[in-house]
């Protein structure tokens, strides 16, 4: 009886997912995208796919903040730049406004990150969303597509593979 049940919870599921999933695109494990700033520069990324990341990250060095002040939470609203590495491995300046500071736990402890707003546009669908910095130059993706970029318009299907990149 456990088992009927399962099977037919399992089936309403599947059923609801797919009457949503004619509106949705569809995207894999990994996927290329372009990424531009509010001053129109504008670079394609390899970008990861990460269900469990609540907002997106992208690879930054070198960031400079016009005015900036030693307490982080200051800076918000602040005139930045920082540096980038697209998918063809060259350096890219980005420029935007300080929207936030988040702070992040991971596997090397807590750290305060700026959130920035950029766009992104892939396959047609053209998406603003705020993404932290961070320097991601030990990783195989430069960018890392959270929930925030998939909410209400992407499904993910892991059996697709646009392009991995192995290090």
């Amino acid at each position: 009886m456990k088992k009927v049940f399962i099977l037919s919870l399992m089936l309403l599921l599947s059923v609801h997912i797919l009457a949503h999933a004619p509106d949705k695109l569809v995207v894999g494990q990994t996927t290329k995208i372009m990424v531009s700033d509010k001053f129109n520069t504008a670079q394609y990324y390899l970008a990861r796919i990460d269900t469990g990341a609540k907002i997106s990250s992208i690879h930054a060095i070198d960031i400079h903040i016009e005015g900036a002040v030693a307490a982080e939470k200051d800076n918000i609203g602040k005139a930045m730049t920082f540096t980038a590495l697209n998918e063809k491995g060259e350096l890219q300046v980005f420029k935007a406004m300080i929207k936030n500071v988040t702070r992040i736990r991971n596997a090397q402890g807590i750290e305060n990150r700026y959130v920035i707003e950029i766009n992104l546009i892939w396959r047609g669908f053209d998406k603003t969303i705020l993404v932290n910095l961070r320097d991601r130059s030990k990783m195989n993706y430069q960018l890392l597509l959270g929930r925030n970029w998939l909410h209400n318009n992407i499904i993910v299907d892991v059996d697709l593979h646009e392009g991995i990149v192995e290090k």
